[in-house]
């Protein structure tokens, strides 16, 4: 039986299912969010390195000023450029790890949001596209002809294999029996309150 048809499933644990499915999207969003954010904060520890490295170099470029003094001139003009590079390889290998460490913040929370937003989705749509298109398909029907007598049979032998024994013996001594009689309306009224339709409703909506 087509997944939209198993009689296992209803309009209430449809509903109940695509709650929990948004429950744990937003919940692996979340924690993506949050831990990608932390991990991205971490970065921001470098940022005083980065400071003081260009504030060694900025220090350390006044003193080309003194340049042209005899003597002391070439000997400063040496020690700036010693500093100076020691602060843009400083600032360059920092930079390089937080950039990196972003890589990492937007990569785990992504994975984090996405992964088992997927996986979700990947078990989940495979049973909800064909039951939304078979209550879609119903629905129309009843908007049709609601007193189609193909279309009730058909809603009838559905609730007869949706039911429990118990449950169905309950309802009538011999629903095959009902349903050769034309009396089937309390077994297709069991199957549209499990596709969560209403004849009533429907009819309203269209003339409306």
């Amino acid at each position: 039986m087509p997944a939209g048809r198993s009689p296992f499933l209803s309009a209430r644990k449809i509903h109940t299912f695509d709650v929990l499915v948004v429950v744990w999207i937003v919940v692996w969003v979340v924690l993506g969010v949050v831990l990608g954010r932390a991990i991205w904060d971490i970065g921001g520890l470098t940022d005083p390195i980065i400071s003081n490295a260009d504030g060694l170099k900025h220090t350390a470029e006044g003193f080309r000023r003194l340049g042209s003094v005899p003597l002391v001139g070439g000997l400063l003009n040496g020690a700036v450029d010693q500093v100076t590079g020691a602060a843009d390889r400083t600032r360059s290998d920092v930079q390089t790890i937080k950039t990196r460490i972003e890589q990492v913040a937007v990569t785990v929370g992504l994975l984090l949001a996405l992964g088992p937003t997927l996986l979700a989705l990947l078990f989940y749509l495979p049973l909800r596209l064909p039951w939304r298109r078979d209550v879609a398909a119903i629905r129309r029907a009843l908007a049709s002809d609601p007193n189609d007598p193909v279309l009730l049979r058909y809603l009838a032998e559905r609730a007869i294999e949706g039911m429990r024994y118990d449950s169905l013996r309950e309802l009538s001594d011999d629903p095959w029996r009902d349903m050769e009689r034309g009396d089937s309306e309390r077994l297709v009224e069991v199957e549209l309150r499990r596709l969560g339709l209403s004849r009533a409703r429907l009819a309203v909506a269209a003339r409306l």
